[in-house]
């Protein structure tokens, strides 16, 4: 068995008693305090550097991904005001709002082409 006694920071003050020369100590320990503030300055720079990393990695992934179809509906809007009422635009299966106004933009296309046909 060791019996080297253990080293742990304290917090404290040293009272003066009256009659008799006694000292009251009263001490907190903040050794747990100390490791946990030292977690925090070590560890969360890096994490919130990381989490910020991902989250821009991510956001940028997205809007990439909406920026390319916003550029097909664009493209296939221009090949329609051109003239060419049998595009469509194209529907991933994605089944979001873009997807949504991909079906509704060409259900509104087909119309258009019938009724043009029509005349």
């Amino acid at each position: 068995m060791n019996n080297v006694p253990e080293t742990r920071r304290a917090r404290g003050e040293v009272f003066r008693l009256e009659g008799g020369g006694f000292y009251l100590l009263v001490a907190e320990d903040v050794h747990d305090r100390d490791l946990t503030q030292h977690m925090f300055t070590t560890t969360l720079p890096s994490t919130v550097s990381l989490i910020l990393l991902l989250g821009l990695a991510g956001g940028a992934l997205m809007s990439l991904n909406m920026l390319s179809r916003l550029d097909a509906i664009n493209r296939t809007s221009g090949e329609i005001i051109a003239g060419d009422l049998t595009r469509q635009v194209p529907v991933t299966n994605a089944a979001d709002e873009s997807d949504l106004l991909a079906k509704n933009l060409n259900l509104m296309l087909d119309r258009i082409e019938r009724l043009m046909k029509g005349l």
